[in-house]
């Protein structure tokens, strides 16, 4: 009876986490003013502190501990320690442990992303688990589009919900943030399609993400996200040519990667022509924001100012605007 339940915690702790990864792109609390990202927030927080539970009786019953080791794991430890000494010596000391609702920049959304990390090492242990992480992230990904295609087309007269009433209003947070996680979606969908070998019908609804996420990404026109997604397309590109081979031996042949080729064109064609090929989509669907960001110079100014009077640990957590 023991040898049967050693292993359904574990399977408990990572079930969580799945369902977690999915639900985050789609989570929020509609009707009771609360952010889209601080909803995220408290399911993120119910994700891990569950996970953990379950994967702690685990360890209580099979009576092991073993945490990966590797670079990963131990930088992102000593990250979260320093994150709490700052927060300790920091001159608003609730702003940066916590802020209003553990907002993302302050002590408690760090140790909050690195414990999901830790704990996805220790419970997605082979390829299965991780393919099984990613099929929910493109599920996530696959309504959260559908939502936002209808959002676009119909407006907030029939889908605001309480919660989204402007042209940018989307199911992770800010419009810049929802390129970010569309870029994320594309650059897996690019790796899965050019990496793994695929049936017709998993080429398919793979082709299909890639091309929602290209739209939804013109549609926002974030040059950052473009810039990112191109570097990595290019490094898949110049992998995948020169390793990917048709048929053994001498007679082999060279695959030539599409996908990634085309990727790459694309968002050359979007980093060079930003203005005005980017701008197109944005203004047939009537969507105009600027989302208000220091530039590169401001920034290293702030920083090189703090660190004047805070040379140790910086000016805190969640402190960058009062900087």
């Amino acid at each position: 009876m023991l040898e049967h339940k050693k292993g359904i915690f574990d399977k408990i702790a990572r079930n969580i986490l799945l369902v977690t990864v999915g639900l985050l792109p789609l989570f929020f609390i509609p009707g009771l003013g609360i952010g889209v990202e601080i909803s995220k927030t408290y399911l993120l927080a119910f994700g891990v502190a569950f996970g953990f539970i379950f994967w702690i009786i685990g360890r209580l019953v099979d009576g092991t501990l073993s945490v990966p080791k590797n670079l990963f794991v131990v930088s992102s430890t000593v990250l979260v320690f320093v994150f709490f000494l700052s927060a300790l010596f920091s001159p608003a000391p609730s702003v940066s442990f916590g802020g209003q609702s553990f907002e993302i920049g302050t002590f408690a959304s760090m140790l909050l992303f690195v414990g999901f990390f830790i704990l996805a090492t220790v419970v997605f242990r082979n390829a299965k688990h991780v393919t099984m992480a990613y099929l929910a992230l493109f599920v996530g990904f696959m309504v959260s589009s559908l939502f936002q295609l209808l959002y676009l087309f119909l407006g907030s007269k029939y889908l605001a919900l309480g919660t989204f009433f402007n042209s940018t209003s989307n199911l992770i947070g800010k419009w810049n943030d929802y390129a970010i996680f569309v870029g994320l979606i594309a650059l897996l969908g690019l790796l899965t399609i050019e990496l793994f070998q695929l049936n017709k019908i998993q080429k398919i609804i793979i082709t299909a993400i890639l091309v929602v996420s290209t739209f939804f990404l013109a549609l926002i026109n974030f040059i950052s996200v473009w810039i990112v997604l191109g570097v990595f397309a290019l490094v898949v590109f110049i992998y995948t040519l020169s390793v990917r081979r048709l048929g053994e031996g001498e007679n082999a042949l060279k695959v030539f990667p599409f996908p990634s080729f085309i990727a790459v064109v694309v968002c050359l064609l979007f980093i060079l022509g930003n203005t005005l090929v980017g701008g197109f989509l944005s203004s047939k669907f009537g969507i105009f924001q600027t989302e208000v960001r220091p530039s590169l110079s401001s920034t290293a100014q702030v920083v090189k100012a703090s660190m004047w009077k805070h040379p140790i640990l910086g000016e805190g957590p969640n402190r960058f605007s009062e900087a």
